[in-house]
């Protein structure tokens, strides 16, 4: 395998990570009732409902740095406030990772150079990748903690998927 396979090999693995991540915090939010979307464990800390718009807003900055090359989270990106329910939002964050998986996956991407905040040379997309993969990693911890706050199993993809593939327990 030369560096441009595995190269792009390191990449398919972080997207298909990432969309794991993606799926796993999606699924979390389906969980949550309407009524319970906006409860908090604090005041200082954000209801589920807070957490899914954040990053409906994060995914939108990150899909328009992709496109113009400039990852940047001063980028205004409107909100639309009029979009409140559940089923909307997350109906809006699975159009959004549509649009960044599809970006992902573009042969493009792999020779594109991006500018972001936190380096001052350029960065090719697996630091990208990763930058987005830790942030939905971050959310998939906030979220189980609501979850577990809020009474309801916080399983994820990999877990159910874990537990379905294990024997049945024998009967001593």
């Amino acid at each position: 395998m030369d560096q441009s396979e595995f190269y792009k090999f390191e990449v398919d693995n972080l997207i298909n990570e990432l969309t794991s991540q993606i799926n796993s915090n999606r699924q979390i939010y389906e969980r949550v009732k309407e009524e319970e979307f906006d409860k908090k464990i604090h005041e200082k800390i954000n209801s589920i409902r807070e957490n899914l718009r954040h990053q409906i807003r994060t995914h939108k900055q990150y899909l328009a740095g992709l496109e113009s090359g400039l990852i940047s989270f001063s980028l205004t990106i409107p909100d639309d406030t009029s979009i409140t329910k559940k089923d909307q939002l997350i109906l809006m964050q699975v159009e959004t990772d549509k649009k960044i998986v599809l970006n992902l996956r573009s042969m493009d991407i792999l020779a594109k150079l991006y500018t972001v905040p936190w380096r001052t040379e350029q960065v090719k997309a697996h630091e990208i990748i990763r930058s987005m993969l830790l942030h939905e990693s971050y959310f998939l911890g906030r979220n189980s903690v609501l979850v577990d706050f809020l009474g309801l199993t916080s399983l994820t993809n990999a877990e159910e998927s874990w537990n379905s593939q294990q024997p049945p327990a024998k009967n001593g």
